[in-house]
């Protein structure tokens, strides 16, 4: 693991990419020129020059408003967002002389930078892999996977297996299981940016042999990392699951609030739209057709009609809990006497009529026998026979 600079981020680079970064709107209507002394192994100077969205880089200090001298190790680390450039400053680690306000307006001139991407070869993939043998994935196992990587940069190798021993050979030898591939393809399945299955099944790789046996080779190594791309070691990150419960309480409203103490008394209250005479259960502020307050209530039901009967074979599992509820289970939309067309109330069927219910049969409410206003005062519905 690298603990310091990432050697493939250059000053070079880091200036030489600016003009291809530019963000128009961080130097639009500016005119000024920043000077950069870069000092240590790799360093140089540069000067930034900005013309109301015209943007130059050049070699050298050119007559700047500000100059900023920086090593190079501590520049790079605050273009790459490792060393935070005010603490750099008031820590001496930088040094600013000329006019501040040009300074930062200088932090909006270009986009992020990012590194090139480090080179990836076929030889570095195989080269690497006794350095990343996974000792659980070989365990056991005694075998040998041909590679025969073609096109330019490609290769022929056997890696082979024997209880928990691994060797990476050259060329191909008595292979139980063997796999064709292009090199560009192999280089961005073994980096994650194309799927293996994906790969084998659309016809960019072949593979003749054992399946069984390259099934198990994917346990075989840790996962490659390109050289110069290696990450610091980072404290481990410890999960422990827990269910998130937020007391809470919420205002029932007075329409809602007379549907749930009716449920108490065994009654059920819908609320009726003054303009288009509709019935809502449970009632809602408004009419939802008309929009507009409807304040007046009517008792309906409690038995009535299934209308649609929707039921559940498989459960999906509680988000929070994980737990299924049993299956298979019942709901109804059921046309309470006095409601009609599509004012009905939903809810749950007795699991007991699953097999006899159907559209049309009517069915009664099963009531708590104790009542605390909510839904689950009722029951369920149920067949009358």
């Amino acid at each position: 693991m690298s603990s310091g600079t990432d050697q493939k981020v250059t000053i070079a680079d880091i200036f030489g990419s600016m003009e291809s970064r530019v963000n128009p709107d961080g130097v639009k209507g500016v005119t000024c020129n920043c000077g950069y002394k870069i000092t240590g192994e790799g360093g140089g100077e540069y000067t930034v020059t900005v013309k109301d969205g015209d943007v130059k880089v050049l070699e050298g200090i050119h007559s700047p408003d500000v100059t900023t001298t920086a090593s190079a190790e501590n520049w790079i680390n605050i273009t790459l967002g490792k060393l935070d450039a005010t603490t750099a400053f008031t820590s001496g680690m930088i040094k600013i002389d000329g006019d501040m306000g040009v300074m930062g307006k200088a932090a909006m001139f270009f986009q992020k930078y990012r590194p090139p991407a480090p080179e990836v070869t076929i030889q570095d993939i195989f080269g690497s892999m006794e350095s990343r043998v996974n000792p659980e994935g070989v365990k056991g196992v005694t075998c040998k996977c041909g590679y025969d990587i073609t096109g330019d940069g490609g290769g022929q190798y056997t890696v082979s297996v024997d209880d928990g021993n691994v060797k990476v050979l050259e060329g191909i030898h008595e292979p139980d299981v063997t796999t064709t591939s292009n090199a560009q393809n192999w280089i961005d399945i073994t980096l994650g940016k194309l799927d293996a299955t994906t790969a084998f099944t659309s016809g960019m790789i072949k593979i003749e042999g054992d399946m069984g046996v390259l099934g198990k080779a994917a346990m075989f190594f840790k996962k490659y990392i390109p050289p110069g791309g290696e990450i610091e070691e980072q404290e481990e990150l410890l999960m422990l699951p827990k269910v998130i419960s937020v007391p809470q309480k919420f205002n029932t409203g007075p329409k809602m609030g007379k549907f749930l103490k009716g449920l108490i008394d065994k009654k059920l209250y819908a609320n009726k739209c003054p303009e288009c005479k509709r019935l809502q259960i449970p009632p809602r502020e408004v009419c939802a057709e008309c929009i507009v307050r409807a304040d007046e209530f009517v008792e309906v039901g409690p038995d009535g009609i299934i209308q649609v009967l929707d039921i559940t074979f498989f459960a999906s599992p509680d988000p929070l809990t994980g737990e299924s509820r049993e299956t298979p289970y019942v709901s109804a939309h059921i046309l309470l006497d006095g409601c009609k067309g599509h004012e009905t109330l939903w809810h749950e069927l007795n699991p007991a009529n699953i097999k006899t219910a159907k559209k049309g049969d009517r069915v009664r409410p099963v009531w708590n026998e104790n009542r605390t206003g909510s839904v689950s005062d009722i029951l369920y519905y149920e067949l009358i026979e």
